[in-house]
């Protein structure tokens, strides 16, 4: 008797951790992904600073990462990050280091093709 009540607290105690497990699972029963996922995001702003620009995108609180691409004339960007509730009151900011100076070169946010305004400070 003693043995089946220590075996059903066991399980007992083990079933909530074996329901959080399952919970933290990044696919379920059907193979489909969940919970967040990494997009291409936009760039809202973008800051020249002395050694490169700092980039206000729209994910919060997604760890950004920029993908460059600098020529004579643009300086193009791509920026991933895990996108979780953005808007005007949480956005990410992301520094990023140019081979060289930005000078005359236009800023291409590659999620849509714009032109993004570098702002000086």
């Amino acid at each position: 008797m003693k043995r089946k009540i220590r075996a059903g607290v066991a399980l007992f105690c083990m079933l909530p951790l074996l329901l959080m497990a399952g919970a933290c699972s990044k696919t379920d029963s059907d193979g489909r992904e969940h919970g967040p996922r990494l997009e291409i995001v936009s760039i809202v702003t973008a800051e020249v600073a002395a050694d490169g620009l700092t980039l206000i995108v729209d994910s919060c609180d997604g760890e950004p990462v920029a993908k460059v691409s600098e020529s004579e004339l643009e300086v193009k960007i791509t920026v991933t990050a895990t996108v979780q509730n953005p808007g005007p009151t949480c956005q990410d900011s992301l520094d990023i280091t140019l081979d060289k100076a930005l000078g005359d070169r236009t800023i291409i946010d590659l999620s849509s093709n714009s032109t993004i305004p570098a702002l000086n400070f």
